[in-house]
């Protein structure tokens, strides 16, 4: 299933489930001002939700093995980006092509199943739900979601972060992740719930 979202800036495009001019499919984000770049791939792998917070973006990602299992991830776009910079960043093909410029994807520590009403009533039309509700928090530094067993939960991911933490997370294993990603802080468990978002500030 394609997937699209622009940032709230204006200055961000994202989409998943289609082919860049390459032929590759995957995860890309693209600039598109103050002027146009060419495609970035942010993962190397299909996304089942795209969620932008200012201009990070939010992932949905299955667990590699798992049926039912997903993750959260967020990326940062490197900053101040010029097409022929771009266009390098997106030779190196993986995981987070912009490791060059020290920006990751940061995971989640924790997999889960979504809950079945997200997943029958949210996930088909994301694309749509993602305009009307806030997944991100107004400070953009935490996404908030619900699991299959109705627990309520606040992953945090913030700017900065120790890249040489102890913490795992589920996609460690996949070619790429050691040099193009790091864990997340553990996520809170805040209430139980079938629906959660943040409210607008």
């Amino acid at each position: 299933r394609a997937h699209f979202s622009g940032s709230q800036s204006g200055h961000w495009v994202a989409w998943s489930g289609l082919h860049d001019v390459g032929g590759h499919g995957g995860v890309f984000a693209r600039r598109v001002w103050p002027s146009m770049g060419p495609p970035m791939m942010v993962f190397n792998g299909c996304a089942h939700a795209l969620a932008w917070g200012g201009d990070r973006l939010a992932l949905l990602l299955s667990v590699p093995g798992s049926d039912t299992q997903m993750v959260w991830a967020a990326w940062d776009p490197p900053d101040n980006v010029t097409g022929t910079e771009a266009a390098q960043l997106n030779a190196t093909m993986g995981y987070g092509c912009c490791n060059t410029r020290k920006t990751f994807l940061m995971i989640s520590p924790k997999a889960f199943e979504v809950h079945y009403s997200f997943a029958e009533n949210v996930l088909p039309s994301f694309n749509q739900f993602e305009r009307r509700s806030q997944i991100w928090n107004s400070q953009h530094t935490a996404v908030v979601f619900v699991d299959a067993a109705a627990n309520v939960w606040i992953q945090p991911f913030p700017s900065t972060v120790d890249r040489h933490h102890d913490a795992t997370h589920p996609l460690a294993d996949l070619v790429g992740a050691e040099d193009s990603a790091m864990s997340a802080p553990h996520p809170r468990h805040v209430a139980q719930g079938l629906y959660a978002c943040w409210s607008p500030d």
